[in-house]
């Protein structure tokens, strides 16, 4: 079997090179991946966008329509500090940082779930694309010229595929980076540790004021009134922040930190992170302990290296196979859209 490009491994980073393949060339595509679900049953962090990453998914890969009906549009970045001298138990005691209005370019808060299964159902729709799932023992021979040669293990047997170039989206996985010796340690030795709670957490509530009194604040000259909790909420303290994001029907929380700052037995248990939090940021209190909580992960250290993710002869690395640095500025998908 021969196609001009094989995708490894069908996260966002694969599902949205493919479309933007189908989209702007003539190629033919094979997406292998070794999961026989997609996408997961387990939620994915990486949902808050910036502008790259916004203009990309909306703009080139045409899924703008389906952006504004399915996610929520994203109200910026906020970040917030505990105001000294005050109990902070509210959120209008919090120090501010945030710009007003919305961005000139649409970004987005993802369920990355619900985005990859329309990529896959969009991506199904043309004739020149092919997904192999489940696709075990893989097996990547690059040559110093095309065609490359990949075998796997298919409910159908054992497959050998021919490609002109092979692309890498397979994340932490890291297929080529480790086969390659690519991989890099990088300076940055953080952690994190994050959850998914049932309904919205409406920050802008978390407070004693009742309603009417939130609303004629006078600060809301200052402040507005679009909501708040439509932006990534950044809970800000010295070797740590706390994001709080919006999803439908669901909200992100997760903890990054410095492990010399905050021992990780602290956190290390989706329990223990809220006690914590709620602790640390006293107005959580008001939420957090009745919620239920859906689904939950963490990274000991998230941050690494590679030397290097592109190559005349026919191979590239897009997403989490080759590179990730920090989740502060929601930088994620940016390097997905900068790589693809």
């Amino acid at each position: 079997m021969k196609y001009d490009v094989v995708i490894i491994g069908a996260g966002l980073a694969g599902l949205s090179l493919s479309r933007q393949l189908l989209l702007n060339t003539d190629k033919s595509i094979l997406l292998v991946e070794k999961r026989a679900h997609v996408p997961s049953p387990r939620q994915k962090v990486g949902e808050s966008l910036v502008q790259v990453a916004g203009y990309y998914y909306g703009k080139v890969l045409e899924l703008e329509e389906y952006l504004f009906r399915q996610h929520y549009m994203k109200y910026n970045l906020r970040f917030y500090w505990k105001s000294p001298g005050r109990e902070n138990e509210g959120f209008e005691d919090y120090c501010q940082s945030y710009i007003r209005t919305f961005s000139n370019i649409p970004c987005y808060q993802l369920d990355r779930n619900t985005l990859e299964a329309e990529l896959l159902r969009l991506n199904r729709l043309d004739s020149r694309f092919t997904f192999c799932a489940p696709a075990t023992n893989l097996d990547v021979v690059l040559q110093e010229k095309a065609p490359h040669t990949l075998h796997c293990d298919t409910e159908d047997g054992r497959l050998s595929i021919e490609a002109d170039w092979v692309v890498d989206t397979s994340g932490r996985s890291k297929v080529l980076a480790r086969k390659l010796d690519l991989e890099q340690d990088n300076a940055i030795n953080h952690g994190s540790t994050f959850l998914w709670v049932e309904g919205l957490v409406d920050i802008d509530k978390l407070s004693a004021l009742s309603s009417r009194e939130r609303r004629m604040n006078p600060n809301r000259a200052a402040t507005g009134h679009l909501p708040t909790w439509l932006a990534t909420n950044h809970f800000m303290g010295e070797g740590f922040w706390f994001w709080v994001i919006p999803l439908q029907g669901l909200t992100s929380l997760g903890l990054v930190y410095d492990p010399d700052l905050v021992p990780r037995e602290e956190v290390a248990t989706p329990q223990k992170l809220i006690d914590w939090v709620c602790k640390q940021f006293p107005l959580f209190e008001r939420d957090l302990p009745g919620r239920k909580i859906l689904d939950h992960g963490s990274y000991k250290s998230f941050s690494y290296g590679c030397a290097r993710t592109i190559h005349p002869s026919g191979w590239a690395l897009s997403g989490e196979s080759g590179r990730f640095a920090d989740p502060l500025y929601s930088p994620g998908s940016d390097f997905i859209a900068l790589h693809n």
